[in-house]
């Protein structure tokens, strides 16, 4: 079963279908409500024939505001520009059409990181994010045309690299002067620990060390964790709309 990030359809096709009126700058964008259907079951049908799979689940994010990132970090995805017109209309009849899952307060990544199974090849999250890495099991990737099965160590260093380095576009900044190959090299003494927790346990010390030495706190840490990370199965807590991250410290 295919499991797609929504977002990543509905965004790239409402956006191609509204213009400028060209006599008149000031008026009301012109919309092409059609074209926007069109050019979003074109991506989902793409989708389908490259991975060879008819069944299909779509996974909508919450409204920025209502983000639960947002609240660890203010900051998180707060510079975005304003979604095309056209998205809410698009979400509405893609929700007739397909299996539809969203959530009040979680992103459409986060929905289908926690239905991935990492033991079911057949299990693919389908994403144009790399934050999907994040996550054990198999993803593909569609702007980079990659097709991988993440380790649960791969995804636990993966996610690591994100902390350290952090990510501009998302709104948070790691821990200053530490990029990619800073952040490979401080997890690099950690590699021969093959217990996870004890390799999670490990790295979080060392982490704590790295962030003190720029006066940043283990609180400062624990949220570049909760937002560079999405949820995996288990995460989160829908009745009480909690996340539940950071078990290998208990």
């Amino acid at each position: 079963m295919l499991k797609v990030d929504g977002d990543m359809i509905v965004f790239p096709a409402a956006i191609i279908s509204q213009e400028e009126n060209p006599f008149d700058p000031e008026a009301p964008l012109i919309l092409d409500f059609e074209k926007a259907k069109s050019k979003a079951i074109a991506l989902i049908k793409d989708k389908q024939k490259i991975l060879d799979d008819d069944e299909i689940i779509l996974t909508f994010s919450c409204s920025r505001e209502d983000n639960w990132r947002r609240k660890y970090l203010p900051s998180y995805k707060a510079d975005r520009e304003p979604s095309p017109l056209l998205i809410p209309q698009l979400k509405e009849f893609l929700s007739e059409e397909y299996h539809v899952i969203t959530n009040s307060c979680l992103e459409a990544d986060d929905l289908l990181a926690m239905m991935q199974d990492p033991e079911d090849v057949n299990s693919i999250v389908c994403s144009g994010d790399k934050d999907m890495f994040t996550i054990p099991g198999r993803t593909y990737l569609w702007n980079r045309k990659i097709d991988k099965t993440q380790t649960l160590r791969e995804a636990n260093e993966f996610h690591f690299e994100q902390v350290l380095q952090g990510d501009r576009t998302d709104g948070y900044f790691g821990c200053p002067g530490i990029g990619p190959a800073k952040a490979k090299k401080i997890l690099a003494e950690f590699k021969e620990i093959n217990c996870e927790i004890e390799y999670q346990q490990a790295v979080w010390e060392k982490l704590i060390e790295t962030f003190a030495k720029k006066d940043l706190t283990e609180e400062d840490l624990k949220i570049q964790y909760y937002v560079s990370r999405l949820l995996r199965k288990g995460e989160f807590d829908f009745k009480k709309k909690e996340v539940k991250l950071l078990d290998f410290l208990k």
